[in-house]
């Protein structure tokens, strides 16, 4: 290992099972905001939502949809 320690602070099992597919799709399939209804009622800023827009560039927006300049 070429004179390296590896870290010491920390353990590991390396064990199996399967992946999540991450149920149910939201459809967010396009370039475009999508919105996508919570299955909980969300505050933010003394404002109450039950529903967020998604973009596929990975930004959430509560309220109304801002344009990117």
């Amino acid at each position: 290992m070429n004179g390296v320690v590896p870290c010491q602070n920390y353990t590991f099992t390396i064990g199996s099972g399967s992946i999540d597919p991450g149920r149910p799709d939201t459809g967010n399939h396009t370039d475009d905001v999508h919105v996508i209804a919570l299955p909980f009622l969300y505050t933010l800023y003394d404002q109450t939502f039950a529903s967020v827009e998604a973009g596929s560039n990975g930004h959430l927006t509560f309220g109304t949809e801002q344009q990117q300049l």
